[in-house]
């Protein structure tokens, strides 16, 4: 119930707030559109492709472009997150569409979130590897899914469990790995809810592009259309957004006791 109702209270504060929110983010994740689109005009018969023949690589642009788009995701995404969590747990206003660069706030949450990263995914792995080799022995045939599956469980737990340290870094009163486990010690079925919430929310508004597959402008030859790679932006933001409020709306009531309801 609690997971639940920390989703409802992450989804009221944007749309409570969803100027300020447009605001906070639409310079950064404009940046991260602009990349996105050019790439894939520059290079539509490469976008979505998902393995290249040695004999037939992609240009050395395209290449660059997606690293270009890695990096203006991941500076946008630290650049919204560490300024919602201000602007909700600070009361952090600002005039203007021009977010505060909060270089050192953002190069901690970097860190934090690479180092929270490392943990989650060893998690994953850890856990995959125990389940294969014990259904394995059972029933190999649901090995792999049954792998996949509590991985997945396993490495949503220990983000939300770990990651307080995110919003506690971004407001300036850190804390440690091993304190954000202690606060949420008694709420692994919180985390869990609110996990599979936000993360099946996200995955539901993709249903769309995920049924029209390329798109109803792609063709045969090429990769999803521009209307597609567009409505995969604006869903993209809604995930952004959306999973930061969580964060948040966690950290608010764990650890500074704000109420829910």
């Amino acid at each position: 119930m609690l997971g639940w109702k920390l989703f409802l209270r992450a989804v009221m504060l944007i749309i409570d707030n969803l100027g300020d929110a447009l605001r906070l983010s639409a310079v950064p994740y404009l940046l991260v559109v602009a990349v996105t689109v050019w790439l894939s005009v520059s290079y539509p018969e490469w976008i979505g492709a998902t393995g290249f023949d040695p004999d037939n690589m992609p240009p050395a642009g395209f290449l660059g472009g997606q690293m270009l788009v890695l990096l203006a995701n991941m500076t946008a995404t630290i650049w919204i997150a560490v300024n919602w969590h201000r602007y909700v747990l600070l009361s952090e206003t600002f005039d203007g569409w021009m977010p505060a660069f909060r270089g050192p706030e953002m190069l901690g949450y970097l860190g934090r979130s690479l180092l929270v990263g490392v943990i989650m995914l060893l998690g994953i792995f850890l856990t995959s590897l125990v389940i294969n080799l014990v259904v394995g022995m059972l029933a190999p045939p649901l090995a792999g899914m049954l792998a996949g599956t509590g991985g997945l469980f396993i490495g949503m737990i220990l983000f939300y469990r770990l990651a307080l340290v995110l919003p506690a870094g971004a407001i300036g009163q850190p804390i440690t790995l091993s304190q954000s486990l202690e606060v949420t010690r008694n709420h692994v079925g919180t985390v869990l809810v609110l996990a599979i919430l936000t993360v099946g929310f996200t995955l539901m508004l993709q249903l769309p592009a995920l049924i029209d597959g390329g798109g109803a402008d792609a063709t045969a030859d090429a990769g999803p259309g521009i209307i597609t790679v567009i409505y995969q932006l604006v869903i993209g933001w809604i995930g952004l957004i959306l999973g930061v409020g969580t964060l948040t709306a966690l950290y608010g009531h764990l650890v500074e006791g704000r109420p829910v309801d």
